[in-house]
């Protein structure tokens, strides 16, 4: 199997083995990365940015930017770093040719990476579904995973899809929104905003359902039909003793959509009854649903 080096102060990347290794060039793009549950705490994750003691890294072999799919290889780090390579001459690195030729071997102290299967590694120890994260510090994005590949070199090419393939959120006309609700609605919308990168599925849900009972609960009050302090589930209780030519339809059955959804991920209600785990597509559905209550209320534009 191939392993991966990287020079610390150069930060070229070798592939090989630590006897013997070449150049990889151009680079590929080489991210610091993590497998966890989609119930873990996400916001609290911080992924470390020392060479030698990252853990798992991702290595990108191509990048879809229009449906956000990536593919590509992870590495785990050797238990001891840095190790000795023999690597050919770098093609980037003038001092290292001899007569204008690239020759010889050149001893390297290189941060080495082993071939990872993520699905035997990981996955067997996840709770939930499983997430990527890829990033260092608090600058990560989130990735679901869509199939793997067993190489016959024994590497696993793995297909990640971005989260933000949930959707951005429609571009708000707060002059259309009642004075009384713009606050409120505007509050949870931004932190339902935040929440989609950063959060896992069961906290997008939450935040949506916020957002769903601030927009019913404006239109409501605007319409002199609550006080404001209702739940989600009063709230479209309202909405259902209207003329059904009357309401917001979308809006009602949206809200109601959010307000069953909400509770499947609480361990109270998994106790009480057979629930399916919450997943990415259900959140997704949240966040869609919250935008197109924003629209069909003229409160909003998709863009």
């Amino acid at each position: 199997m191939v392993s991966i080096g990287i020079e610390q102060g150069s930060t070229l990347i070798y592939e090989g083995s630590p006897m013997w290794g070449r150049a990889m060039a151009p680079s590929p793009v080489v991210s610091a990365a993590a497998v966890i549950s989609s119930s873990d705490d996400i916001v609290s994750f911080r992924q470390t940015t020392d060479l030698l003691t990252i853990p798992l890294i991702f290595l990108e072999d191509a990048f879809d930017a229009v449906t956000k799919i990536r593919r590509g290889r992870f590495y785990e780090k050797n238990s001891t770093q840095p190790l000795d390579w023999v690597v050919y001459s770098h093609p980037s690195i003038a001092s290292e040719r001899k007569h204008g030729q690239y020759v010889g071997g050149v001893s390297k102290r290189l941060a080495t990476f082993y071939p990872c299967s993520i699905t035997s590694s990981f996955f067997s120890r996840v709770q939930g579904q499983p997430l990527v994260i890829i990033g260092s510090g608090d600058r990560f994005t989130i990735w679901t995973v869509v199939s793997t590949e067993l190489t016959v070199t024994k590497e696993e090419i793995v297909l990640l899809r971005q989260r933000s393939t949930f959707g951005a959120l429609p571009e708000m006309a707060w002059a259309n929104v009642p004075e009384s609700g713009v606050e409120k609605i505007a509050k949870t919308i931004n932190i339902l905003g935040a929440d989609i990168f950063t959060s896992g599925p069961e906290s997008v849900i939450d935040r949506a359902r916020d957002a769903a009972s601030a927009i019913i609960s404006a239109y409501l009050v605007d319409a002199n039909l609550a006080s404001g302090a209702e739940d989600l589930g009063r709230l479209v209780s309202i909405l259902g003793g209207q003329r059904r030519s009357d309401r917001p339809n979308i809006c009602m059955n949206g809200g109601d959509i959010l307000a069953i959804l909400h509770p499947r991920a609480k361990p109270s209600e998994q106790a009480k009854r057979p629930l399916r785990p919450v997943r990415e597509q259900d959140a997704e559905l949240a966040v869609q649903l919250v935008g197109t209550m924003l629209c069909d209320l003229g409160w909003a534009n998709w863009r």
